[in-house]
Protein backbone atom coordinates (compact mmCIF):
# COMPACT_ATOMS: atom_id res chain seq x y z
CA UNK A 1 0.00 0.00 0.00
CA UNK A 2 2.68 2.34 0.89
CA UNK A 3 3.94 2.28 -2.47
CA UNK A 4 0.81 2.74 -4.34
CA UNK A 5 0.99 5.90 -1.93
CA UNK A 6 4.45 7.48 -3.29
CA UNK A 7 3.49 6.89 -6.62
CA UNK A 8 0.27 8.97 -6.43
CA UNK A 9 1.93 11.34 -3.80
CA UNK A 10 4.97 12.00 -6.83
CA UNK A 11 2.25 12.09 -10.06
CA UNK A 12 0.61 14.58 -7.91
CA UNK A 13 3.38 16.78 -6.97
CA UNK A 14 4.15 16.62 -11.04
CA UNK A 15 0.81 17.47 -12.20
CA UNK A 16 0.94 20.63 -9.96
CA UNK A 17 4.64 21.50 -10.77
CA UNK A 18 3.02 21.63 -14.21
CA UNK A 19 -0.18 23.48 -13.63
CA UNK A 20 2.34 26.39 -11.77
CA UNK A 21 4.72 26.28 -14.35
CA UNK A 22 2.33 27.10 -17.28
CA UNK A 23 0.51 30.32 -14.77
CA UNK A 24 4.32 31.92 -15.76
CA UNK A 25 2.84 32.26 -19.42
CA UNK A 26 5.50 33.34 -21.84
CA UNK A 27 7.88 35.26 -19.59
CA UNK A 28 8.57 31.70 -18.28
CA UNK A 29 9.36 30.69 -22.23
CA UNK A 30 11.82 33.37 -22.08
CA UNK A 31 13.63 33.09 -19.21
CA UNK A 32 14.22 29.31 -20.07
CA UNK A 33 15.43 30.38 -23.48
CA UNK A 34 18.09 33.22 -22.28
CA UNK A 35 19.39 30.75 -19.52
CA UNK A 36 19.87 27.75 -21.77
CA UNK A 37 20.63 29.78 -25.60
CA UNK A 38 24.74 29.11 -26.15
CA UNK A 39 27.19 31.98 -26.93
CA UNK A 40 28.56 32.34 -29.94
CA UNK A 41 31.01 34.47 -31.92
CA UNK A 42 29.51 36.59 -34.98
CA UNK A 43 31.71 34.60 -36.85
CA UNK A 44 30.21 31.37 -35.71
CA UNK A 45 26.40 32.99 -35.61
CA UNK A 46 27.57 33.81 -39.52
CA UNK A 47 28.56 29.99 -40.53
CA UNK A 48 25.36 28.61 -38.73
CA UNK A 49 23.51 30.96 -40.88
CA UNK A 50 25.47 30.23 -44.13
CA UNK A 51 24.51 26.88 -43.09
CA UNK A 52 20.67 27.24 -42.90
CA UNK A 53 20.37 26.06 -39.23
CA UNK A 54 17.52 28.00 -37.59
CA UNK A 55 18.69 28.15 -34.06
CA UNK A 56 18.32 30.58 -31.13
CA UNK A 57 21.90 31.98 -30.05
CA UNK A 58 23.80 34.80 -28.13
CA UNK A 59 25.48 36.83 -29.65
CA UNK A 60 27.36 39.77 -27.52
CA UNK A 61 28.58 43.18 -29.26
CA UNK A 62 28.01 46.22 -30.71
CA UNK A 63 24.83 47.20 -32.25
CA UNK A 64 25.44 50.03 -34.69
CA UNK A 65 22.90 51.30 -37.62
CA UNK A 66 22.89 54.10 -40.32
CA UNK A 67 19.85 55.47 -39.03
CA UNK A 68 17.92 55.31 -35.68
CA UNK A 69 15.17 56.49 -33.27
CA UNK A 70 14.63 58.27 -29.79
CA UNK A 71 12.80 56.31 -26.99
CA UNK A 72 11.36 58.73 -24.76
CA UNK A 73 14.87 59.12 -22.70
CA UNK A 74 16.38 59.91 -25.64
CA UNK A 75 18.23 56.95 -26.09
CA UNK A 76 19.18 55.58 -29.41
CA UNK A 77 17.10 52.34 -30.53
CA UNK A 78 16.83 50.03 -33.67
CA UNK A 79 13.85 48.07 -32.23
CA UNK A 80 10.95 48.76 -30.86
CA UNK A 81 7.98 46.80 -30.34
CA UNK A 82 4.22 48.42 -28.73
CA UNK A 83 2.16 45.79 -28.20
CA UNK A 84 -1.68 46.68 -26.10
CA UNK A 85 -4.00 44.57 -24.66
CA UNK A 86 -7.35 45.01 -22.78
CA UNK A 87 -8.44 42.63 -20.63
CA UNK A 88 -11.66 40.43 -21.81
CA UNK A 89 -13.07 38.44 -18.99
CA UNK A 90 -10.69 36.13 -17.57
CA UNK A 91 -7.72 36.71 -20.63
CA UNK A 92 -6.23 39.31 -22.28
CA UNK A 93 -6.71 40.36 -26.12
CA UNK A 94 -3.92 42.68 -28.27
CA UNK A 95 -5.62 45.42 -29.84
CA UNK A 96 -2.33 47.37 -30.98
CA UNK A 97 0.84 45.23 -32.42
CA UNK A 98 3.06 48.11 -33.52
CA UNK A 99 7.09 47.33 -34.47
CA UNK A 100 9.08 50.53 -35.11
CA UNK A 101 12.57 49.10 -36.71
CA UNK A 102 15.61 50.28 -38.87
CA UNK A 103 18.18 47.82 -40.28
CA UNK A 104 21.22 47.32 -37.99
CA UNK A 105 24.27 44.87 -37.13
CA UNK A 106 26.17 43.43 -34.38
CA UNK A 107 29.90 44.52 -34.82
CA UNK A 108 32.25 42.03 -32.51
CA UNK A 109 36.07 43.05 -33.54
CA UNK A 110 36.65 43.36 -36.69
CA UNK A 111 33.74 41.08 -37.46
CA UNK A 112 30.06 42.42 -38.07
CA UNK A 113 26.85 40.57 -39.04
CA UNK A 114 23.95 42.24 -40.44
CA UNK A 115 20.84 41.44 -38.23
CA UNK A 116 17.42 40.68 -40.41
CA UNK A 117 15.05 42.88 -38.01
CA UNK A 118 11.77 42.20 -39.83
CA UNK A 119 12.05 38.35 -39.43
CA UNK A 120 13.15 38.51 -35.73
CA UNK A 121 9.56 38.39 -34.26
CA UNK A 122 9.86 37.26 -30.84
CA UNK A 123 13.94 36.15 -31.31
CA UNK A 124 15.12 39.34 -30.35
CA UNK A 125 16.10 40.16 -27.13
CA UNK A 126 18.75 42.91 -25.88
CA UNK A 127 20.10 43.09 -22.07
CA UNK A 128 21.38 46.56 -21.90
CA UNK A 129 23.80 47.31 -19.59
CA UNK A 130 22.53 50.16 -17.14
CA UNK A 131 23.55 50.89 -13.54
CA UNK A 132 21.87 53.92 -11.40
CA UNK A 133 23.94 55.74 -8.79
CA UNK A 134 27.92 55.71 -7.65
CA UNK A 135 30.64 52.94 -7.90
Amino acid sequence: MTPLLLIAAGLLALVTGVAVLRTFGPGYRVGRLLATTPRVSVDEARAIAAAGRRRYVRVDGRIDSEEDFEDTEHRPLVFRRTRLEARRGTGWQAFEDRRERVAFHVNEGLSSILVDDAALDAGLVVVPRESVGVA
